[in-house]
């Protein structure tokens, strides 16, 4: 299912329908390629999976026209689905960019099969960055004392948040960058009033 803001990240190996257990279809072609049972609960963890590269994509009208080779299908996982993007089987990818619904499934399919998947933070984790952030904001604004120099602490300290977090998200690993950055403007803001009410009782 798709986040909020209509990207796909995530993948539940299954849904619980009306009672029932339905596995996914990246789910069923896991089990079938890899001959493993396939679950009859719906008690599988969501899972964060990436959009890989190496997925070819191949036209079905080629197939069938034999313009596509036997061999380069042989003993591969095929999932056959629509294209367009003009219909509703759409999705969002990381980048904004519309991405057909089989392709969503396929990604989740080599994600599982190539064991590579994203992982986030755990809590504490995610406390202690905050933290960090924190408390290197407040050192760099604190030495701040001009306008100038505090636009320039917050951009740097905002750009090095987004660099991280970029640096960490090719490693697969999720670190939050929103609520930094709104930790990073409320403590500069609370530092520029602290040193605009120094200047008034001087």
């Amino acid at each position: 299912h798709p986040d909020m803001d209509g990207k796909v990240r995530s993948y539940a190996p299954s849904s619980d329908l009306r009672g029932g257990c339905i596995p996914t279809l990246s789910q069923v072609a896991f089990d079938i390629s890899t001959f493993k049972k396939a679950g009859t609960t719906c008690e599988g963890q969501e899972g964060m999976f990436r959009y890989p590269t190496n997925v070819p994509m191949y036209s079905l009208v080629d197939v069938l026209d034999g313009k596509i080779s036997s061999d380069s299908l042989k003993g591969k996982t095929v999932f056959v689905g629509v294209s367009t993007l003009d219909l509703q089987d759409v999705f969002v990818g990381l980048h904004g960019s519309k991405i057909p619904g089989v392709y969503v499934h396929a990604s989740q399919f080599v994600s599982r099969l190539d064991n590579i998947h994203d992982t986030s933070l755990l809590n504490k984790m995610n406390v202690l960055w905050l933290v960090f952030v924190g408390l290197c904001a407040a050192w760099a604004c604190g030495r701040a004392r001009t306008l100038i120099s505090q636009v320039t602490t917050v951009s740097g300290l905002i750009i090095a948040v987004i660099g991280i977090t970029l640096l960490s998200f090719t490693y697969g690993v999720l670190i939050p960058w929103l609520w930094p950055i709104v930790l990073i403007l409320l403590i500069a803001g609370y530092a520029s009033l602290l040193e605009g009410l120094k200047e008034r009782k001087i």
